[in-house]
């Protein structure tokens, strides 16, 4: 029996504390977040003149035992603008989960930005964030050497309920973009079970980027990005991006982060109120080894006045 409690805390350090950790950058990590960069700085919200509802799915690392699946929902507004160069108010919220192994992760959050003129086409928005989210462990799904071990089997499912704080800030224009955001801003520290001595953590994530976009011809256009990650105080990773886009309704693009990943991206404008984008990710780590690449597919739907449906900006 004691070998079996013991098998137990070990099980769970590993099965919480590494998806938990890996949750902490799944969620802002990869295309998705370039898919949607609701996910990553709530001062996007307002840019646009249209509402905006986005629906997208990931499976990452097929093949992998107990690979990360995760779905979100976002919606996205406009209010207080009486025309392009007016101050805008932009709200919107996200519903969000993801199952990694015998750890799952769910929530729901709210999003406002606020959004100024600077100067010449330049504006610049303030967002902020408020989530409230949920982590779970379920130690029946872990698969033990014993079965029949009571000792583990009979610990339910523990879970805890835990507020986060987002924020960022956005410059841009028609042509050019610098971003910059801080997710999980304040921290946590919880138990997920109040008798169980290990402490576990939510730490900031920290992310800037910049990018352009370059006129190739009347029709196409060419775009790229660079940017910079961390969690913590540790520095995480670097992320480079290149694409190109025809009549801003066809767009392909290349993302690169040295030592992690490689990202093709192909979106399709089926009309002025749809948008479709796939993207698939080939791993570069170690973990190739033991798996095969990431699919991401996203749905974004636009509901507004149909001259006020195209979308001015590219990220």
């Amino acid at each position: 029996m004691r070998k079996g409690l013991n098998l137990w805390i070990v099980a769970l350090l590993f099965c919480v504390g590494f998806p938990i950790f890996s949750w902490s950058q799944i969620r802002l990590r990869g295309q998705i977040q370039n898919l949607n960069p609701l996910l990553s700085n709530p001062s996007c919200l307002g840019m646009e003149l249209f509402s905006e509802v986005k629906a997208g799915v990931t499976r990452q690392w097929l093949g992998f035992d107990g690979a990360p699946a995760a779905m979100h929902v976002s919606v996205a507004s406009r209010a207080l603008s009486a025309s392009e160069a007016d101050r805008s108010l932009g709200i919107g919220g996200i519903v969000f989960s993801e199952q990694s192994g015998p750890s799952s992760v769910a929530g729901a959050g709210f999003r406002t930005a606020y959004h100024i003129p600077l100067v010449g086409a330049f504006k610049m928005g303030l967002g902020t964030g408020v989530d409230m989210i949920q982590v779970r462990f379920d130690p029946t799904k872990v698969v033990l050497d014993n079965p029949a071990d009571l000792a583990f089997y009979g610990n339910g499912p523990n879970q805890v309920w835990i507020p986060s704080l987002d924020a960022g800030a956005l410059v841009y224009s028609e042509k050019l973009y610098l971003s910059t955001s801080v997710r999980q801003a304040i921290g946590s520290r919880f138990r997920l079970n109040p008798v169980h001595p290990v402490v576990y953590s939510l730490r900031p994530i920290f992310h800037l980027q910049a990018g352009g976009r370059i006129p190739l011809s009347t029709e196409f256009e060419g775009v790229g990005s660079i940017g910079l990650q961390s969690i913590g105080a540790a520095f995480w990773g670097i992320d480079w991006g290149v694409g190109i886009q025809y009549k801003r309704k066809l767009t392909a693009s290349v993302r690169w982060r040295p030592g992690d990943a490689c990202v093709g991206t192909l979106g399709f404008g089926i009309s002025r109120f749809l948008q479709i984008d796939y993207a698939y990710e080939v791993p570069l780590s170690k973990i190739r080894q033991s798996a095969s690449g990431s699919h991401v597919l996203m749905v974004s739907v636009r509901l507004g006045k149909e001259k006020g449906t195209t979308k001015n900006y590219f990220w």
